[in-house]
This record gives C-alpha cells, structure tokens and sequence, in this order.
C-alpha cells in the first residue's frame, strides 16, 4: 500500500502530460489536414481513437496504469502506420526516441522491457517489407533505439526505487510524529494528574498545621493548669481533671494527625508511580524523537543520491548533444546525401538539450526538497533538546518525591514519640490522683514532660512548613512540565 501510493501519483502525473502532448499532436494534424497538408487515413484515426479512450478512462479515474500504455501503444501505431503508408523511414529514430521517452517517464521498466520486445518484432517485420536501401537504415536506426532503451530502463528502474524509497520514508516521518503527539498528550494529562494530587497533599498539610496549632495551645493551657496547682493544693483536683480531657483531645488530635499523616503518605506514593510513569513516557518520547532524526536524515541522503542521478542524466544529454553536433558535421559533408541526416541530428540536439532542461529543473526542486528537509533536521533535533530538558526535571520531581517520603517518615516517628509522651503524662495525672501527698513533684514532672511535648510539636510544626516548600517546589516543575508540552503540541 505505501509503495504504491507514491507511484500512482507520479503515474497519474505522467498521464496528464501525456494527454496534453497527445491532443497537442491531434490538433495540429486536424490543422493540416484543412489545409491540405495532411491526408486523412488509418493511423490519424487510430491516434483521435487512442486520445478518446485515454481522456475518457483519466477523466473517470479509472484504469489509470494502463492509460500509459494505451497512449504510449497509441503513438507506437500511428508511427508504424505511417511508415507503411509513406514507404520511407523520415523521422523515423525522432518519433521512437520519443516515445521511448515517454514510457521512461512513468518509470516502469517492465513496461519498457515490452515495448523494446514489441518494437524488436514490428523492426523484423519492417525489415521484409521495406525495399533493401532501407533496411539498412531501419537496422541502425533499430540498434540505436534498443541502446537507448537500455540505458533508459535504468533510469526508469533507479527512479522508481527512488519514488518507493522517498514515499516510504515520508509515511514513516508522519507515522512518527503522530506517535509523539500522542505522547505528549499523555504526559500533559500525567502532570495535570500530579498538580491535583499535590493540590490536595497541601490540603491535608494545612490540615495537619492546624491539628498542631491545636495541640500547642492546648499544651498552654495544660502548663498554666501546673503552675497553679504548685500554688493552690486545693484546686489540684479540678486542675487534674481538667488536664486529663485535655490529655484526651491530645490523644484524639495525634490519632487525627495519625491518619492525615498516612493518607498524605498514600498520595506522596501515588504521586510518585505518577513520575515514575512520566519518566518512561519521556523514554519513548526520545526513542521516538531519535527515530524521526534519523529517518529524517535517511531523507536528506536520498536526495543526495537523486542529485547524483539527476547530473548523469544531464552528461549524457550533453554526450548526446556532442554526438549530435558531429553528426551534423558529417551530414554537412556529405552534402544533399546528408541532408535527412542532418534533420535527424538537429532534432536529436534538440531532444538532448530539452533532458538536460529537465534534468537541471528537476535539480532544482530536489534542492528545495533538501532544503526542507534540512529545516525538518533541525526542528527534529529541538525537540530532541526539549525531551533531554524534560528528563531533567522529571529526575528532580523525582528525587523532591524521595525527599518527601523521608520527610513523612520522620513524621511518623514524632507522632509515634508523641503518643508515647501523651500516655506516660496520662500515667503520670493516675499517680497525681492516687498520691496527693506527692503533687509537688508529680507537677514539676508534669512540666517538663509538657516542656518536651511543646518542643516535639514545634519541631512537628517545621517539618510541616518544610513538606509545604517541598510541595510548592514540586507543583512548579509539574506546572513547567506541563509548560513544555503544551509548547511542543
């Protein structure tokens, strides 16, 4: 199917010109033959025939390979037919060459493999009908077509490898691009993914804040309740009572923390696999990037090699033109004997310097095709640069993620650390209850366990503040990533 996308496309632009040269030739001999110039007979019908069909199956895009063969086989008759008519081989080489030319342009060298066979037969068959002085003829002028054949098979041959070659790179470059589109959308959505999921870890954090908060001016009130309990052993069981619910909210608020504290760690987790992912997607974004840089590259040799071809087309159109010039030379010498020779010659100039235009003309459009291609180079290798940026900061999301965990850890311990405080200061107010006589120390106890609890919080409290930065951080760099992909769509 790739392959022959590209040569039905070139086919159906050989035809257009084909038929354009074919009505050209219908129309200039319906000129002569009003004026008389031209008599009407078999092989003009056979050539209107031929332009009918072909412009009827082009126009219903049907049949659009063998509309080739019907012009070319169309030409090939009206040319055999005139020669049986007139007798004389005039312009015999010329119109050949010439339709030898045309087959090559469709670049099938199984089709000019045929018509070398068939013009072979038709040459024998012309050699037994033809009077002896033109059989001569016919079998040099039969030589120099078959020469020319092999040499334009080649060229048809290396053109339509060239045609398959460049037409399959091109799908391949498209089917690549749209793979990397699609990747980049999926790491659009991850990191638009990961910012929700950081919105709400900071949630929970200001959550947490404030269970902290919470737990501190309870603490206040707990060591105020001490200093008047030193002064007042009235009021030391009020004081103790009052202490104890407050030790219960302790518990309740660390239970509280207890559980943010895991959900926080659950999404730090999730976020992670969420990089995780991201960072294979970045993988084969650069794997598919590398694919297009070198397939791009792949391009811009073939066009090279199409140059390379194009200048030995354009040497033989000027070996051609050389030969033809000493043919003229020799036909001048010889004098009226020379003169057909002559005509022959000029318009075998002719043909030589119409292929080196067209070679030349082609030569220009492969450039701008190189050029392009060049320019597709260096768009190719920027997005391989955007990707290598992206690993980047995908590593550092990554490793703030590892920072995090640590963090959350260390959370943890503090909180187990606090439940241990909170049930040794819960002992303590038991043995407050039960030795009145011992309220003196068991408050100073009381104290400097409350003292302890107050550093805890407050270094809980940091490790908060430092998760929120660690958090902010990271938002930016998804934000940024979200940034460049956005950018590369």
């Amino acid at each position: 199917m790739e392959k022959t996308v590209g040569i039905s496309s070139h086919v159906n632009r050989v035809n257009k010109i084909s038929l354009r040269v074919m009505f050209g030739m219908v129309a200039l001999a319906v000129l002569g033959i009003v004026r008389g110039v031209v008599e009407l007979n078999v092989n003009f019908g056979v050539l209107v025939l031929g332009v009918i069909v072909a412009a009827v199956l082009y126009k219903l895009k049907k049949l659009e390979p063998q509309i080739g063969i019907i012009l070319c086989y169309t030409y090939f008759l009206f040319i055999m037919l005139g020669i049986i008519s007139n007798k004389n081989l005039d312009y015999f080489l010329v119109s050949i060459i010439i339709n030898v030319s045309f087959i090559t342009l469709y670049l099938n060298k199984k089709l000019l493999l045929a018509y070398a066979i068939i013009f072979d037969l038709f040459a024998v068959g012309f050699g037994f009908l033809l009077p002896n002085n033109l059989t001569e003829k016919l079998i040099s002028e039969a030589f120099a077509v078959n020469a020319c054949i092999f040499i334009l098979y080649f060229v048809a041959k290396w053109g339509n490898e060239l045609i398959e070659k460049s037409s399959n790179k091109e799908i391949e470059a498209v089917n690549a691009a749209e793979n990397t589109n699609n990747l980049v959308d999926l790491i659009e959505s991850s990191s638009l993914a990961l910012i929700n999921d950081i919105n709400n870890c900071n949630e929970n954090l200001e959550a947490l804040r404030e269970g902290s908060s919470g737990i501190m001016a309870i603490m206040d009130d707990v060591a105020k309740g001490i200093v008047e309990q030193a002064s007042s052993i009235n009021d030391i069981s009020n004081m103790i009572r009052k202490a104890d619910d407050g030790i219960k909210e302790i518990v309740k608020n660390t239970n509280k923390m207890s559980e943010v504290s895991v959900k926080t760690s659950d999404v730090v987790k999730e976020g992670a696999e969420h990089i995780s992912d991201m960072d294979k997607q970045m993988n084969i974004i650069k794997n598919a990037i590398a694919q297009s840089l070198s397939t791009v590259t792949e391009l811009e040799k073939s066009m090279d090699e199409i140059n390379k071809f194009l200048s030995t087309i354009t040497q033989i159109s000027d070996q051609t033109n050389l030969l033809a010039l000493n043919a003229a030379i020799e036909a001048a010498r010889a004098g009226e004997q020379g003169k057909g020779f002559a005509v022959v010659a000029e318009e075998v100039r002719k043909l030589a310097e119409q292929s080196s235009e067209a070679a030349g003309f082609i030569s220009t459009i492969i450039n701008e095709l190189k050029n392009k291609t060049t320019s597709a180079l260096h768009e190719v290798r920027g997005g391989n640069e955007a990707v290598k940026e992206g690993e980047v900061i995908v590593n550092k999301v990554n490793k703030n993620f590892d920072n995090i965990k640590a963090s959350f850890n260390n959370i943890d311990s503090c909180i187990d650390e606090e439940v241990k405080v909170v049930e040794f200061t819960s002992e303590l107010f038991r043995k407050v209850q039960e030795q009145a006589e011992s309220i003196a120390s068991i408050a100073e106890e009381h104290s400097a366990s409350t003292e302890e609890m107050l550093a805890t919080i407050s270094e809980q409290d940091r490790s908060i503040e430092t998760i929120r930065d660690l958090m902010k951080d990271i938002r930016e760099s998804a934000v940024k990533l979200d940034g460049i992909t956005k950018d590369r769509v």
